[in-house]
């Protein structure tokens, strides 16, 4: 357990080092999408034309603690796909609100959700594997709210999405290189409603169930290995007892095979 705070730690210390905080910026709606994006202080409104909207963030994606970028503006049903450029990885200090939608971040540098950030949403993934213009257009072109964005594949990257802060969804997707709600000083939380879904893919993905609620499923997909920690049923047996009813264990492929190395304890990690 000791080896997983370290390993975290250093994660999360070069991702927060190397970041600048401010609003997301160099916004521009593409792919024949349309709409609009409004600061006012510390605020920054986000409303798309269409149910589908692919925003370019030429300055990258991230929200200082104080800041509140909203997606929406009083609509619902709305997908808002962010794709973040740049060197560096994307950190989530304050509040990202869009209730009643869902809002995708990609950034390949990363992503860190700090102990304050926030977010709010109907469904939030997060990935760090690229993303081509194709793939872009193929998603403004869709016209329903519930189409799927990114298939939940880990793809070789450098980028690490951990979060600790609070994560307030129906279903929540993380696709990274190291994936965790684990952090140096603390536990992300992920509050689901409606009995909704969350799935880690990553090479190595280290989990604190226990932070999860009201999940009906938790699915942890690791190329390498995954930790759990934080239940309160027994630990695997051969492999095949899950910690928790509600975790299925995959390797990255999808597979039903159960993963050899995986490691789970009933403390935090």
């Amino acid at each position: 357990m000791k080896n997983n705070k370290i390993v975290l730690s250093i994660v999360v210390s070069s991702l927060l080092f190397s970041q600048s905080y401010a609003l997301p910026s160099g916004g521009k709606f593409t792919h024949g999408t349309s709409g609009t994006i409004n600061v006012n202080g510390n605020t920054m409104n986000i409303t798309g034309n269409k149910v589908n909207s692919v925003i370019q963030w030429g300055g990258g994606f991230n929200i200082a603690k104080g800041e509140t970028v909203n997606f929406g503006q009083g609509k619902t049903n709305q997908n808002y796909l962010n794709i973040a450029y740049g060197t560096k990885s994307s950190t989530i200090d304050g509040l990202l609100n869009a209730t009643g939608n869902n809002v995708y971040l990609i950034n390949p540098n990363g992503v860190v959700i700090g102990k304050s950030g926030t977010i709010n949403a109907n469904k939030f993934g997060v990935s760090t594997s690229s993303i081509d213009s194709k793939a872009m257009q193929e998603f403004a072109d869709r016209s329903t709210f519930e189409s799927p964005v990114f298939s939940p594949k880990f793809t070789a990257n450098k980028g690490n999405v951990i979060n600790m802060g609070n994560i307030k969804a129906n279903d929540v997707l993380i696709i990274g290189n190291e994936v965790g709600n684990v952090g140096a000083d603390g536990v992300g939380n992920f509050n689901l409603q409606d009995n909704g879904k969350v799935q880690f893919v990553g090479d190595k993905v280290k989990v604190n169930v226990g932070s999860i609620k009201n999940a009906n499923s938790i699915i942890v997909s690791a190329q390498t290995a995954a930790t759990l920690g934080q239940s309160t049923t027994d630990v695997y047996k051969n492999n095949t007892n899950n910690l928790d009813s509600r975790v299925q264990a995959q390797n990255y492929n999808g597979s039903t095979n159960y993963l050899q190395t995986i490691q789970m304890t009933k403390k935090p990690l």
